[in-house]
């Protein structure tokens, strides 16, 4: 989702007091399996320009990146689970890693 003026987009509800300005925004899901796991918001180009078609293909390689990472921790974390007394940066072979 690319927005070039927050404050005239039909969806904003507007700012908190105190919140930093924002006039521009590029949102990404952030997607594991299927499932949108969350959101990755960028506003503000460095150079004030609105968020491009470019830009928005980086963003999305970026979360597609992050739902991987997300998946593959979920993966180490679930077969950590299934080995008794092993914990995270053990080399221990008890469930058959380091075996080779």
């Amino acid at each position: 989702m690319r927005v070039d003026d927050i404050a005239t987009h039909p969806l904003s509800a507007g700012f908190p007091p105190g919140h930093p300005p924002m006039r521009t925004l590029l949102g990404v899901a952030i997607t594991v399996r299927g499932e949108i796991y969350g959101d990755l918001y960028l506003s503000e180009r460095h150079d004030h320009q609105p968020f491009d078609e470019q830009d928005e293909a980086v963003v999305v390689a970026l979360a597609g990146a992050a739902g991987v990472a997300i998946d593959h921790a979920r993966l180490f974390t679930g077969f950590l689970r299934g080995c008794p007394g092993r914990q995270a940066g053990e080399e221990s072979d008890s469930c058959g890693a380091g075996q080779g």
